[in-house]
């Protein structure tokens, strides 16, 4: 559920976070995320329910306060600066998901849910592709931005 919850988080932020972006190819690239993401929550939604499991009100602790932390740093970040603190926040969600992902797999796994585990790894592929595309784009934005903007690492 804290996978769920955290891409019905992760679709209603990014259109906030991709209108922040200015570099063109980080809005398309943020763009096609968001289609991705809604996949993946079909995807969820016919997993839960094939375990006939509930998904009620979900959110994610985690994927919120990653959200509030990335609200504050675009608005306190410098314009010239902000795809860099973009493309920082979207590699954290990508961690964080990933991370959901290879637990939910590995229990899927465990619990002999062949199917169940095939599709969740799918997810993980797509995630591990959505960060090395954040990464290819991050070093043509951080040619450009302050240093300060990557002060996270």
């Amino acid at each position: 559920r804290d996978i769920y919850g955290a891409r019905i988080q992760i679709s209603a932020a990014m259109p906030r976070i991709t209108e922040a972006a200015s570099a063109p190819l980080l809005k398309d690239g943020l763009r096609a995320t968001l289609e991705q993401t809604e996949g993946q929550l079909v995807r969820l939604e016919r997993l839960i329910a094939e375990l006939n499991e509930s998904l009620g009100t979900p959110a994610s602790k985690g994927m919120e306060r990653l959200l509030r932390q990335t609200d504050a740093e675009i608005t306190n970040s410098d314009v010239s600066d902000r795809d860099a603190v973009v493309i920082r926040a979207c590699q954290q969600a990508e961690g964080y998901e990933m991370a959901g992902y290879a637990t939910a797999r590995t229990f899927a796994d465990l619990l002999g849910l062949a199917d169940h585990t095939r599709q969740i790894q799918d997810a993980e592929y797509e995630e591990a592709e959505a960060a090395s595309r954040l990464n290819k784009l991050a070093g043509t934005i951080a040619a450009n931005a302050d240093p300060g903007a990557f002060a996270w690492a």
